[in-house]
C-alpha cells in the first residue's frame, strides 16, 4: 500500500483532498499532520521509504510550511521524498520561497471538489504513475 502524508491545519482542506485520494485507482493511505512541528517530528523520524508523497501546506501553525520545507532538505529519510506544496497562496513570493526551499511542485488549492480531484490527480499522475500501472500490463 502507497501511504501519503498530508500536512493540512484545516479539516475542510484535509476532507477535500483526502476524498480525491479516496478516488484514485490505487490503494492509497493517508497520514496526517496538522502543524508545523508534528510533521517535522513524524516525517524526520520516519523510515526512509515510509511515504511515497508528502502533500505540504504553507500556511500552518507552529511552523509554517517553508520551516518544513527546509527542515525535510536536511533530513536523510525524507530528502528522497517529492513534497508538492499544496497552498491557498497564488503569491509569486510564496511560489519562489517554495521552491528556493526545495518543494517538488507548487499548487494552488482549487475551490471546488472536482478542482480537487483534477489537482490530486495531476500530482499522483506525475510523482506516482509508476505505481499506477498493473502488474498485468
Amino acid at each position: 500500500m502507497t501511504t501519503i502524508a498530508l500536512v493540512e491545519d484545516d479539516p475542510d482542506e484535509r476532507l477535500f483532498i483526502t476524498r480525491a485520494i479516496d478516488q484514485l485507482p490505487l490503494e492509497v493511505s493517508v497520514d496526517y499532520f496538522t502543524d508545523g512541528e508534528e510533521a517535522i517530528e513524524g516525517l524526520l523520524g520516519a523510515e526512509k521509504g515510509t511515504y511515497a508523497l508528502i502533500l505540504l501546506d504553507l500556511k500552518i501553525p507552529k511552523i509554517d510550511g517553508i520551516g518544513v520545507l527546509n527542515s525535510l532538505g536536511n533530513g536523510k529519510s525524507s530528502r528522497y521524498t517529492p513534497v508538492i506544496v499544496c497552498s491557498g497562496s497564488k503569491s509569486s513570493q510564496d511560489v519562489q520561497r517554495a521552491w528556493e526551499a526545495g518543494c517538488s511542485g507548487y499548487f494552488a488549492k482549487p475551490d471546488s471538489p472536482t478542482g480537487y480531484r483534477e489537482m490530486i490527480q495531476t500530482i499522483v499522475g506525475y510523482w506516482l504513475s509508476p505505481l499506477l500501472v498493473s502488474p498485468e500490463a
